[in-house]
């Protein structure tokens, strides 16, 4: 694998700590970023360490039909898009 690959392989990691980060309700673009300046593994094992937020948890119910967490006033559930 070439610089090339190895540059491609950098930032397909960091984009995919970005939407780690998203899923944990953390800033998708700051954990992209920060993935791609520092390393995408040091990014995950941070992610991986942090827990969530106490605010998040407590506005969140689980989905009746794919236990996926959403907010209390959703309409569509956005995992599996069922009209709640």
């Amino acid at each position: 694998m070439g610089l090339l690959g190895l540059v491609v392989t950098w930032l397909l990691l960091s984009m995919a700590a970005g939407m780690f980060a998203k899923r944990k309700n953390r800033g998708s673009t700051v954990w992209t970023l920060t993935a791609q300046l520092l390393s995408p593994l040091i990014a995950f094992v941070f992610l991986l360490v942090l827990v969530e937020k106490e605010s998040d948890r407590l506005d969140r119910v689980p989905c009746p039909f794919c236990a996926e967490p959403v907010r209390i006033a959703t309409i569509r559930c956005p995992h599996c898009r069922s009209e709640l």
